[in-house]
């Protein structure tokens, strides 16, 4: 009966703390909306502003031109010469007038005053032509033409968006002086004063599209003049913007009002896929009577604008919700400690007997650990004695030629006498015919011993004298395949500790890599540097380079890509610098070549030697 009892009021109390968490929660997102409705709606009321702003900046200029007539003194017909121009367009140039001219109804003779000079007749032509239709068409001589916003192709304006007005400047039809005065106005400058500098809530910012979608104002300054319904896609393509597409084509471009949201790809700095609130409003900058003379103005702010205000009301409602949720569960967790005290033995019991299978647990563990590594190194045991036999075949069937080539090449070289310098050149080859036929014997040595590795003979000397022994012995077959060495080698470089057959092996065999990952020519790069208290040398070529998944392997023995390759090439000379103390190391790009960098340890009492010219 109490079990029955303590098990209906735990299950009680953990619904009243569902049922609280649910109401809080609840309560949040209502507050959250009405928080964004009332943010979206300041938002709207900046579009508002804005797009009366836009208005308002050519209803000034519209009256401007309305006044150049009246002001014009008597007897001169149109604007009377470039001075009279010009002292008017400095007046109007704070208000983004490009130019301000005059030109016949019909003919030549049009004159326009900009910031960089005058411009004359045929350049004016083909921005003229739509106002020199309609103000002909007029008869009313208070009437102003505004055109919609156009990108000339070509003369003074060509690349810019602007906006054409123009006026007739005699109310008489037939009178000589019958002409018009236009001017020239900066589209985007225009947008941009009234939209680039307002702000919504902390971040958010104001843009405005003309009647084909273009940006004449935004935040980012590579979007204006831009397609609105492409460049986004451009800025962040992982992104859809299908809804604020659809908006711009739906509702702003017909004028519309209204508030929205949409996802964006991106805020102020910051590359992310967020959902941005969105207020539009239009602005009929030639008036409401010209419906399709529209920019529309667009403030976007991401959502979270809406829970940085909301914040401490959230989290002061959480605090409360918290609190009670809380208290029901320290009541609820009283009562199960409770209950659980009945069942102690029984747990007991049942953790001695856990924890006894789990030491049988770890002890079959540890058995199928050393079993796996016994397996591991018998595997390896068995690989590296394979090595060793076919290694020890070879030495013994390459080893008996070598000595009787290094033994002629000595003897035909002691019986070259003379001082003739043909004689001199074939003693030296000769001599190289001995040294590598020694190096290739104490190779064969090494190989076979691969799973015995032979202790390196440290002497301190030149490391840029054992790569310029490695390229000297490359170079000649390089050339003829058309791959280039380049000697990058530091100066006063000090002595370092190492066994000179084994660093020229290691040199040889990253020469000999990077020459095969050329095969249609190229330049392998020899580098040494000292860098703390080592001594860096790099081979770096320009051949195609190795994906990531081959990079990460290739200095693990037997590990191979050539289809004739033995995979112990890299390993050998890793296992090398390891017992230098040293250190191998690769990087690699696809498409572009890898870099081999050796690193060895500086002896502790160091005599500078200089490095060869």
């Amino acid at each position: 009966m109490i079990k029955k009892f303590l098990a209906a009021f735990s299950l009680g109390l953990l619904l009243l703390a569902v049922i609280l968490g649910l109401v809080g929660y609840r309560t949040n997102r209502v507050l959250e909306a009405t928080v964004t409705e009332l943010f979206n709606r300041q938002q709207l009321i900046l579009a508002r502003q804005i797009a009366h702003d836009i208005r308002n900046h050519f209803s000034f200029l519209k009256t401007s031109l309305l006044t150049l007539d009246s002001l014009r003194p008597s007897g001169i017909t149109g604007l009377a010469g470039a001075k009279d121009m010009d002292r008017v367009f400095r007046l109007l140039a704070g208000w983004d007038v490009q130019a301000l001219g005059h030109a016949p109804l019909n003919g030549s003779g049009a004159l326009a005053v900009t910031a960089d000079g005058i411009v004359h007749g045929q350049e004016l032509t083909a921005i003229l032509a739509g106002s020199r239709a309609w103000v002909n068409s007029q008869t009313d001589g208070d009437t102003v033409y505004i055109g919609p916003d156009m990108v000339p192709q070509d003369g003074p304006f060509a690349g810019r968006h602007i906006v054409v007005m123009a006026a007739r400047t005699s109310g008489n039809p037939n009178a000589s002086s019958s002409g018009l005065d236009f001017l020239v106005i900066d589209a985007i400058a225009v947008a941009q004063r009234y939209a680039r500098d307002v702000r919504s809530g902390e971040t958010g910012y104001a843009w405005i599209i003309n009647h084909d979608g273009i940006f004449l104002s935004h935040y980012e300054g590579r979007f204006l003049g831009q397609s609105a319904f492409s460049v986004r896609g451009e800025r962040n393509p992982r992104i859809s913007y299908s809804r604020i597409n659809e908006l711009m084509a739906e509702k702003l471009l017909k004028g519309e009002e209204g508030m929205n949201w949409y996802v964006s790809g991106w805020h102020r700095g910051i590359t992310a896929e967020m959902e941005k609130l969105l207020a539009y409003s239009p602005a009929h900058y030639a008036g409401r009577e010209h419906p399709e003379l529209l920019w529309s103005v667009g403030l976007a702010a991401p959502t979270t604008e809406v829970f940085g205000i909301l914040r401490p009301f959230l989290l002061q409602q959480w605090f409360v919700t918290a609190v009670s949720v809380l208290l029901a569960l320290s009541v609820l967790a009283a009562v199960i400690y409770l209950s659980l005290r009945w069942a102690e033995l029984l747990r007991r019991e049942v953790g001695q007997k856990t924890a006894d299978l789990r030491v049988e647990r770890d002890k079959v563990q540890e058995s199928m650990t050393r079993l796996l590594e016994a397996q591991d190194r018998l595997v390896r045991s068995e690989r590296f004695a394979a090595v060793g036999e076919a290694a020890s075949h070879l030495a013994h069937e390459i080893k008996n030629p070598l000595l009787l080539m290094g033994g002629f090449a000595a003897q035909v070289r002691r019986g070259l006498a003379g001082e003739d310098p043909q004689a001199e050149k074939l003693r030296g080859k000769l001599q190289i015919i001995e040294d590598e036929a020694k190096r290739l014997e104490t190779l064969l040595r090494e190989v076979s011993g691969f799973t015995k590795p032979c202790k390196p003979d440290l002497v301190p000397q030149d490391i840029n004298q054992a790569v310029l022994d490695t390229v000297r012995l490359v170079e000649s077959d390089f050339s003829e395949r058309g791959i280039e060495c380049v000697l990058e080698l530091s100066h006063d470089l000090p002595a370092v500790p190492f066994d000179k057959n084994q660093i020229q092996q290691v040199l040889l065999n990253l020469a000999k890599n990077a020459g095969e990952a050329m095969p249609s020519g190229g330049t392998i790069l020899f580098r040494s540097w000292r860098q703390d208290d080592t001594i860096k040398i790099s081979v770096q070529d320009t051949g195609s380079g190795m994906p990531p998944e081959v990079l990460e392997r290739i200095f693990s023995p037997f590990f191979t890509t050539k289809a004739k390759g033995t995979g112990l090439g890299l390993a050998v000379s890793f296992r090398i610098m390891e017992d230098h103390g040293g250190d191998i190391g690769a990087t690699s790009t696809p498409g572009q070549g890898s870099t081999f960098v050796l690193t060895l340890p500086l002896a502790p009492s160091t005599s500078t030697i200089a490095a060869p010219k």
